[in-house]
């Protein structure tokens, strides 16, 4: 093994930068320690001083004439560790020593995206009041203010407004910041980006903001979309609606949402089938319980002719099957192909299911 590593193959000018040992740093580099050599992942020791926040190993590294801009694998400068861990005084130290905000790493992320990622907003209002342009993209388009929402941080959100930030710029596959609004603070985050002018009407190829969050399953988000004027009965290409969303994934809160809003209970998707059916099919009873107190049709039809008791009864969900037939579903109803419900137990040995049926 080198003298210049430990036994874990670690430069020790690494390990002296990761514990912040100033003095063993300052003699390795006096004894010839070359500052650009990197780790497994390509970081320098520069990187690890900064990343973990080690004031004096970076100073002396600057001072010894470290490349403060070289890129790890990745392309992650010292600049961007320093930012992810919110180091101010670091940040502060390779910002005086002339380092490169916008280099970007292998997605495009420049320094402005990791501070608005990790919601520092002291670093936000530096790097902004240095002339950092808060519009920039990365390869994906994502701004920062896309960052900041995806990461919670109402108060960085909020920030960037402040500067300037087009609320509604759409990124690469067209989603704004409201779209990719996410973690714990993505409520506080939405209703401010809606205060501010966001569109909740938008969607992306068809599929709208509303049925994104219908199909992520966030209650909180969709309420918020609606009081705020979300269209409830907009269909994809396929003719599906929010409300099919929520029913196929047996989410009766959000269903319930959207009735009271006024879903079309009976609207149907290019295969014809209702919300009913959706749900029947996935064996949710809670939700076909709230659909049927709403109205919904027990006996409508697919394209296929099945009604959702052909459905519950293929499936072997005995006990919506039961549900179905005490409001009203018929046990003799045919499909296209002429098979009842009885026919779709049997065939998938729902023998419990074809007792009740016979």
């Amino acid at each position: 093994m080198s003298r210049s590593s430990r036994k874990d193959g670690v430069p020790w000018l690494h390990a002296a930068a990761e514990n912040g040992w100033s003095t063993l740093a300052n003699r390795l580099i006096v004894s010839g320690a070359d500052m650009s050599a990197t780790a497994e992942d390509q970081a320098t020791a520069f990187h690890w001083a900064c990343g973990l926040g080690h004031v004096d190993v970076a100073l002396l590294m600057i001072g010894q004439g470290a490349n403060i801009n070289q890129k790890d694998r990745t392309g992650v400068t010292a600049l961007d560790g320093a930012i992810s861990n919110g180091h101010q005084d670091i940040v502060d130290l390779l910002l005086d020593a002339g380092a490169n905000t916008n280099s970007g790493d292998e997605n495009g992320m420049i320094a402005l995206h990791y501070a608005a990622c990790h919601g520092h907003l002291e670093i936000i209002n530096r790097l902004v009041s240095r002339g950092d342009d808060v519009s920039a993209r990365d390869h994906d388009g994502w701004t920062s203010l896309h960052y900041a929402a995806w990461g919670g941080h109402e108060s960085a959100v909020k920030t960037l407004l402040g500067h300037g930030c087009d609320v509604d710029a759409r990124c690469l596959k067209g989603k704004t910041a409201l779209w990719v609004a996410d973690n714990v603070g993505k409520e506080r985050v939405g209703q401010l980006l809606i205060e501010h002018g966001s569109e909740v009407n938008i969607n992306v190829g068809g599929w709208t903001l509303l049925m994104e969050m219908v199909k992520r399953e966030e209650e909180g988000m969709v309420k918020l979309l609606l009081d705020a004027g979300a269209l409830v009965n907009t269909r994809f290409w396929t003719w599906w609606t929010a409300l099919h969303e929520a029913a196929m994934r047996g989410h009766s809160v959000i269903l319930q949402l959207l009735l009271t809003r006024g879903a079309d209970i009976e609207a149907k998707a290019r295969s014809g089938a209702t919300a009913l059916i959706e749900s029947a099919g996935g064996g949710h009873i809670d939700v076909v319980s709230l659909l049927l107190q709403y109205g919904a049709d027990v006996e409508a039809k697919d394209r296929a002719g099945q009604t959702a008791l052909h459905l519950s009864a293929a499936g072997g969900h005995g006990t919506l099957v039961s549900l179905l037939l005490k409001n009203g579903a018929d046990p003799g109803a045919k499909d296209m192909s002429g098979r009842t419900p009885l026919d779709e137990a049997l065939r998938g040995g729902h023998k419990d299911v074809w007792r009740m049926l016979a």
